[in-house]
């Protein structure tokens, strides 16, 4: 009987050493598990980073103006009494009050 029971005590302990290193590698299994959970939500952030600022700056909201005239001119003006005239170039952009564009 002795060694019935000493038997037995021997093959609870492998059976316990066995269910242990069982949760060890679970466990190692799941932290690993975990890590690439994180880099795949990482990267999934960092993407939408990129769209979103891709989007804005190449997307962002349009405004169409319309037409515009520009009709350059020059003015001469005299600076001090005596000095030579200078002649000034400049635009005038002129817009128009109302205009329907129709997008077909």
């Amino acid at each position: 009987m002795v060694a019935a029971d000493a038997a037995m005590s021997r093959g609870s302990k492998t059976l316990f050493v066995k269910f242990v290193v069982i949760a060890l590698v679970s466990v190692v299994i799941l932290v690993a598990l975990a890590w690439v959970s994180w880099i795949i939500r990482d990267r999934e952030d960092y993407r939408q980073a990129a769209v979103k600022s891709i989007l804005e700056s190449y997307a962002s909201g349009q405004r169409f103006v319309g037409p515009v005239l520009v009709q350059p001119y020059t003015v001469t003006a005299t600076v001090s009494a005596g000095a030579e005239p200078k002649e000034l170039p400049g635009d005038i952009l002129s817009f128009p009050r109302r205009w329907t564009c129709t997008v077909r």
